[in-house]
């Protein structure tokens, strides 16, 4: 009984299995295939339009200030020369005449002696006779006093009116440890105004001086009272 409990019971598990086996699972759901739509992607903003940048504006370059009259004066290089009556140069500077001479075209003025040697002067005049500038073009003498003859001196010429005198009473006086130098400059000077004046400006020259009653003697280099002090013999 107890054999056939459990052949039977093995015979149902069997066929249960065999039941399950043959059993076909229903099919699931098919899978979606269609695409998933696409979100459109946010409109793009559209950047500010750049400003352009102001066009950068060149450094104005200063423009040549205009050669005044009195030191800065030059004679340019395209100055005129002219021959006759005497040899000059003339140019025009902001709508003003001048004319300029020089000492060794001459030969009033071309051999008067400084320290060492002559010393070439130029010396520029307007149309009225005003000594506008005199500039130093070659010199033999010692550099240092020359510099300082130039910077010290010179300037003393700058627009020496037609009127005023170079040399005697009133007029410029040497410059003291170069007296020779600049006495021979204002002898040279004096010469090329006589030049200018009589022979291109056509203006008088100025009168000369009445000489100091204290003057020297003609021929001398010494005051009368001095040289009455000196021993006979020596006069």
């Amino acid at each position: 009984m107890k054999n056939t409990l459990v052949i039977l019971l093995s015979s149902m598990l069997l066929l249960a299995c065999s039941q399950k086996k043959n059993e076909t699972p229903a099919p699931g759901p098919a899978p979606d295939m269609t695409p998933p739509v696409m979100q459109p992607e946010p409109a793009m903003t559209p950047e500010p339009a750049m400003t352009p940048e102001a066009a950068m504006t060149p450094d104005a370059t200063p423009a040549t200030p205009p050669v005044a009259p009195g030191p800065q004066l030059e004679i340019p290089p395209d100055a005129t020369v002219v021959e006759t009556p005497v040899w000059h140069q003339t140019f025009t500077l902001e709508g003003k005449k001048y004319i300029a001479l020089n000492s060794f075209k001459y030969k009033e003025s071309k051999d008067l002696m400084g320290y060492t040697a002559p010393i070439e002067l130029a010396a520029i005049f307007d149309e009225a006779g005003t000594i506008v500038r005199v500039i130093v073009v070659t010199h033999k003498e010692t550099p240092e006093f020359m510099d300082r003859i130039v910077k010290e001196w010179l300037p003393k010429f700058a627009d020496l009116k037609k009127d005023k005198p170079i040399v005697g009473q009133g007029g410029v006086d040497a410059l003291s440890e170069a007296t020779v130098s600049t006495t021979a400059m204002l002898k040279t000077l004096e010469e090329l105004r006589k030049l200018a004046f009589t022979q291109i400006l056509k203006i008088e020259l100025p009168a000369a001086p009445a000489a100091p009653a204290d003057a020297p003697a003609a021929g001398t280099d010494m005051a009368p009272e001095d040289k009455a002090s000196m021993p006979a013999d020596m006069n």
